[in-house]
């Protein structure tokens, strides 16, 4: 499966593709009762049947950044984007959240 990192415009990249039979995925990481990490892995259909497992939502709290927590959510999704059969794993990153972009781009996007 081909890893992406994509800073252009969403809406431009999705115009080429459709929402996909599988419902969204969500991946939390709690401590205690407290939600602190979450992404959220759609899956989009070319219309030659490719399809893209693309990852949102990427948050971590502030307090428990750096400890690895974005990069088990990245790794879970795109496992399940593999399982889904998805040839791409997109990523999409806000490039005004430079922090989000450095993270990305070492996390090996």
């Amino acid at each position: 499966m081909e890893r992406r990192l994509v800073t252009r415009d969403v809406e431009s990249m999705l115009a080429g593709l459709e929402p996909g039979d599988d419902p969204p995925h969500f991946f939390g990481v709690k401590d205690g009762d407290a939600m602190i990490g979450t992404g959220c892995l759609s899956v989009w259909t070319e219309r030659n049947s490719v399809k893209h497992g693309y990852l949102s939502e990427l948050s971590v709290d502030k307090p428990y950044r750096g400890s690895g927590i974005a990069k088990k959510i990245i790794d879970s999704s795109i496992k399940k984007a593999h399982d889904l059969d998805c040839k791409y794993a997109d990523l999409y990153v806000n490039t005004e959240k430079t922090v989000a972009l450095v993270n990305q781009l070492i996390n090996g996007y």
